[in-house]
């Protein structure tokens, strides 16, 4: 089951049939971008499987034959049924700050640092 905490602006979700795109967040609802302009109860919309589609969708180039897809500095690739991530080094220029990587390390594994 998909909290509404869980959300953000911009991310894509399943509703009333369709994938569709968040565009408010609230305490126990979301505003759908092209459904509808007042929110919808949570428990109304449904979570997206990540599958090698949505990589194609959001522009990962799958290398060779392989199961690997790479954007920018950014990797996945997924063995049986699991899926693997890594990030290549990061601009030595790029500012880097403790509440990015705790957003990060939650998003990955729903855990707090």
């Amino acid at each position: 089951m998909i909290l509404a905490s869980d959300l953000r602006i911009g991310n894509w979700v399943y509703f009333s049939n369709e994938y569709d795109l968040v565009s408010g967040v609230f305490e126990n609802s979301v505003v759908i971008k092209y459904r509808s302009y007042s929110p919808v109860l949570i428990n109304s919309i449904k979570e997206i499987e990540f599958t090698n589609e949505w990589l194609d969708r959001f522009g990962f180039e799958k290398r060779d034959n392989s199961n690997w897809w790479h954007k920018g500095n950014f990797t996945y690739w997924q063995d049986q049924n699991t899926w693997y991530w890594r990030m290549e080094p990061i601009h030595p220029d790029l500012t880097m700050y403790v509440h990015q990587i705790q957003n990060l390390y939650h998003a990955l594994t729903g855990e707090e640092l």
